[in-house]
């Protein structure tokens, strides 16, 4: 008998697709109630979660991240051995190791660690059968795949790229560290991209690969850039970004200058720095390569005496005041 997919207790009485025909909760008549209400046990919202991910009625306006539910319609039906799974319990169990990854609402990096523990044969098996279950988890099935799995994935990693059922910024992580020429596939595909539209909203994949060969495609491609959003910046301090290309993007002005000039404020952000992206934030870039901040200075300041308007002089104004932060730790 297939059980229901919160309770893993009761069998399935109820096929609620909510708006996923595909990929639908499997429930007992009591589990879909409470789903309705808002007022899940938090052992059923990780069973639930764990399948689907953080879909309607499972987002994070409505549960915490353990699980508890915070605008429920009707009280919740408290139940002691329902409570949300501690970790100490599960780290030993593949499977519940792998759902507790999927329900965190970022990569948990303890977990990360202790899958690492496991047969990577397993691990796949049991990936790939939850992608099969519900594509909705693809992003963190990926995620998965490139932290514990690496290079081991490469054969599978490049048929789930060759059918690219997702938009390709969530295979990025997985080209980079499970493929050998990753980055040369997703190259191929920005190529495609026939409007800056879709090339602004992809380009954001290439912060996954780190390289310094992402500086010179942004350079060969700057004609395609329309209008300057914080993505082409941010893929930039990620990029093994120096001064030598700082100065050269300066020289050739718009629209790589104004790139640069954001990209040394990025430079200077750390997980403390509010609104930037969330990889920069957990993860400090520095200007590589740099010279005395005096010739910087005056380098930034040259420029912005040329490209004198209220967006180049705010942004130097910022840089001035973060060299300390902007070169610390990168020579």
């Amino acid at each position: 008998m297939d059980k229901c997919q919160c309770c893993n207790k009761n069998k399935i009485e109820v096929i609620n697709s909510n708006n996923d025909e595909e990929f639908p909760y499997k429930l007992c008549l009591s589990c879909q109630k409470r789903l309705e209400y808002y007022a899940l046990r938090p052992l059923e919202y990780f069973n639930l979660v764990a399948i689907h991910g953080h879909k309607p009625l499972l987002q994070d306006d409505l549960y915490q991240e353990d699980g508890e539910a915070t605008q429920p319609v009707k009280d919740v039906e408290e139940d002691a051995k329902l409570k949300f799974p501690s970790f100490s319990d599960i780290k030993t169990d593949l499977e519940k190791l792998i759902d507790w990854t999927i329900v965190k609402w970022w990569i948990d990096e303890q977990a990360i660690s202790e899958l690492k523990n496991f047969d990577k044969a397993d691990i796949l098996i049991s990936l790939q059968k939850r992608l099969k279950r519900d594509r909705t988890i693809s992003s963190r099935i990926y995620e998965i795949t490139a932290e514990v799995l690496g290079e081991y994935a490469e054969e599978w990693v490049l048929n789930e790229w060759d059918a690219k059922q997702e938009d390709i910024v969530q295979y990025a992580d997985c080209l980079a560290k499970c493929t050998k020429n990753g980055f040369d596939l997703y190259i191929t595909e920005l190529n495609k991209c026939t409007t800056f539209k879709d090339l602004n909203k992809k380009v954001i994949g290439l912060i996954s690969f780190q390289s310094n060969k992402s500086l010179l495609w942004m350079e060969a491609n700057s004609d395609r850039i329309e209008t300057i959003s914080d993505y082409w910046s941010w893929v930039a301090a990620a990029s093994q970004f120096d001064w030598d290309t700082c100065k050269n993007w300066l020289q050739k002005g718009r629209i790589l200058s104004l790139i640069a000039l954001d990209t040394l404020i990025n430079c200077s952000i750390d997980k403390d720095t509010m609104n930037f992206h969330y990889w920069l934030g957990n993860n400090p870039q520095k200007l590589y390569h740099p010279d005395s901040i005096d010739i910087m200075s005056k380098v930034v300041n040259d420029y912005v005496k040329i490209d004198n308007v209220p967006r180049t002089r705010n942004c130097n104004a910022i840089i001035q005041n973060k060299w300390e932060k902007i070169i610390a730790d990168k020579k």
